[in-house]
């Protein structure tokens, strides 16, 4: 809308200002007329509801008329107060809200009704016979691994791979907070090599490494020497040992081990997400690591309860 230079006295002043207000509130302001089934004892019902948008556009009627007032009138002082009131206050007295009328039969809200209940079912008996393939299988439904717990999973998690890996120290850590929880795991100790030495990678693993430019062969040697490394937990379908595994070049064993042990997290883990849309949904989020910033890894003689 379109300023208006207003030379009047406070009070007449603080008037015109909420008149002109009261009206753009009608403007922004809608009457709703719908027709439901009651949702106990399926009777048929009206209601009339009124809803204002705040935030929305005014009424084109509304912004019609201010517009129109404010070329009419391009200053509002003492001399034409009372005539702007009037016109004001005839519009605002005369504007009629307008009334969106949504209202059904009778038959077509139990037609509906019927649909949504029929289509209810169906997916209802769509999750029950997937849960049941899911459990013929021998993993676990969604429902089962959410009511679990992400501390009772860390706990199996821990005492499997203390008795799959007894050549290995594992280190699980359940973390919680306001978006979610992850489990983080390191790779503590071994008696075999799980990184690869920088001597013997190839010439091709390390051009291709190098390719983007953003690190340099000292870098990757660095890394590949570091006792303390973050790993990706996408692993690779097949193991190749001039392909970057997990974040760092992996030995085969190395490869094998991480592979198994994101296998048995995963028997605890689901992931929804579709990142191009910014929607995330998992049970909870993994994080690999071999070795700690404070505590590095270990490649010597294997570990054992005994």
């Amino acid at each position: 809308m379109e300023n208006i230079k207003i030379s009047l006295g406070k009070i007449n002043l603080n008037r015109i200002k909420t008149l002109i207000n009261e009206i753009e509130f009608k403007g922004k302001t809608r009457t709703e007329i719908k027709t439901y089934l009651g949702y106990t004892t399926g009777e048929y019902k009206e209601s009339k509801t009124n809803l204002t948008d705040i935030f929305g556009n005014i009424d084109q009627e509304v912004l019609t008329f201010l517009n129109a007032i404010y070329e009419k009138y391009p200053e509002i002082n003492e001399s034409n107060f009372k005539e702007v009131m009037t016109e004001l206050n005839l519009f605002s007295d005369t504007y009629q809200y307008k009334i969106k009328d949504i209202r059904q039969t009778k038959e077509e809200l139990i037609s509906q009704r019927t649909e949504r209940e029929a289509e209810q079912k169906k997916a209802e008996e769509k999750k029950a016979e997937e849960e049941a393939e899911i459990k013929a299988s021998g993993n676990l439904t969604d429902h089962e691994k959410i009511n679990l717990g992400t501390k009772e999973i860390a706990k199996r998690i821990r005492n499997t791979l203390k008795e799959r890996f007894k050549d290995c120290v594992f280190s699980v850590v359940m973390e919680s907070y306001s978006g979610g929880s992850s489990i983080s795991i390191y790779l503590m100790q071994s008696n075999f090599k799980v990184m690869q030495d920088f001597k013997d990678l190839s010439e091709e693993a390390i051009t291709r490494y190098l390719d983007d430019g953003m690190r340099t062969r000292e870098q990757l040697k660095t890394m590949q020497e570091t006792n303390y490394n973050q790993l990706n937990h996408n692993i690779e379908e097949e193991y190749n040992k001039d392909v970057w595994n997990n974040g760092i070049f992996l030995t085969e064993a190395g490869y094998n081990l991480f592979k198994e042990v994101c296998e048995i997290v995963n028997y605890y883990n689901y992931d929804h997400s579709d990142a191009q849309t910014d929607y995330f949904d998992t049970n909870f989020y993994l994080h690999l690591n071999i070795g700690k910033y404070d505590k590095p890894y270990i490649c010597e003689v294997a570990w054992n309860d005994n």
